[in-house]
């Protein structure tokens, strides 16, 4: 095989893979936009004393949220790559990233009562302030009798964790 036969190989396996990540972030927000259920919306605003990219890189980063939070978390840190919490209470799929600035995830819990196949979107935005960040917590499409449990599950299971590492 040539070098322009394996280059042209890996190319297809990437435009491939890149069709495959898009067909299913689409069939997550289609699916999230069919259901007809009363929604709300979590928000919360943190300030850290760490600048913008410690915040982001940390909330990309699995082990180092898992050191954070106590709780066990793998994250593929790229667009379509996968978040699990090791206690199998929520799963997300990384939906849009702007570096040291913004991440949005299709999220859904599996230990609070959540309709089937419905993803709701958390936005993380990230603006330096003073010395430190302003984080922006957005979360849309939560099912109305859901709200106070997701917005109980981000302080348990993210919040507490940040707060301590970056106070």
């Amino acid at each position: 095989m040539t070098l322009a036969d394996e280059n042209a190989t890996s190319i297809a396996a990437q435009n491939a893979a890149t069709t495959q990540m898009r067909q299913r972030l689409m069939q997550i927000r289609m699916a999230s936009r069919s259901m007809s259920v009363p929604r709300r919306s979590v928000s919360r605003r943190l300030t850290f004393k760490a600048a913008p990219p410690a915040v982001y890189t940390t909330l990309l980063d699995g082990e180092r949220l898992s050191a954070l939070t106590g709780a066990q978390i793998r994250i593929d840190p790229q667009v379509g790559g996968d978040v699990a919490f090791g206690d199998g209470s929520a799963e997300a799929v990384i939906m849009e990233l702007l570096a040291d600035r913004h991440i949005a995830v299709a999220w859904r819990p599996a230990q609070i009562p959540w309709p089937e196949k419905l993803y709701s979107t958390a936005t993380f935005m990230l603006k330096p302030e003073g010395e430190g960040t302003q984080l922006m917590f957005f979360q849309q499409d939560v099912p109305a009798d859901a709200h106070d449990a997701v917005a109980q599950w981000w302080q348990a299971h993210l919040w507490q964790g940040l707060e301590a590492a970056f106070a």
